[in-house]
């Protein structure tokens, strides 16, 4: 069923999708990243943590105007920033997760006929071995990444 203005009206107009597991240590930046925005109270933000991105999640993201999937990265800048496309996605592969973000958009295109716009915010993290401390370098680029996507929240909820 695809959505429609209206609906997407009567709903929090974003979402966040945090995916990584927090007992391998920067891989749960992501988790760090939802809840500090959580913190902030958006009126139309809205976050899911998941240890994977799953196909199952489809069908409620679609209900989104934006949905912003929020990964650690293991290379790359401190944090990037950018709207996904099933085409420019498979060459900015950042995830170790087995379903890729150009894989998951290609299925919502292919499923939906109406589907939000997808971005994606990856934030490096350099230690992923087991344990729940997020490394100091890794919570420095949590913070400009948390600054940057703010400001983006701030424009578009």
């Amino acid at each position: 069923m695809a959505n429609t203005n209206a609906d997407l009206q009567n709903k929090s107009r974003i979402v966040l999708v945090g995916i990584g597991n927090p007992i391998r240590s920067d891989d749960g930046l992501a988790e760090l990243i939802c809840s500090l925005v959580d913190a902030l109270s958006y009126r139309n933000v809205v976050t899911i943590v998941t240890h994977q991105l799953q196909t199952e999640l489809l069908s409620e993201l679609i209900q989104y105007k934006y949905v912003i999937i929020v990964d650690a990265a293991i290379t790359g800048d401190d944090f990037e920033f950018y709207e996904l496309n099933s085409v420019t996605e498979s060459n900015h592969v950042s995830s170790s997760h087995h379903i890729n973000n150009a894989q998951f958009l290609a299925l919502a295109q292919m499923l939906y006929n109406n589907i939000p716009r997808f971005f994606q915010l990856s934030v490096r993290g350099v230690n992923f071995d087991i344990g729940e401390n997020i490394s100091d370098t890794a919570l420095q680029h949590a913070e400009k990444a948390l600054h940057f996507i703010a400001e983006w929240l701030n424009q578009h909820q």
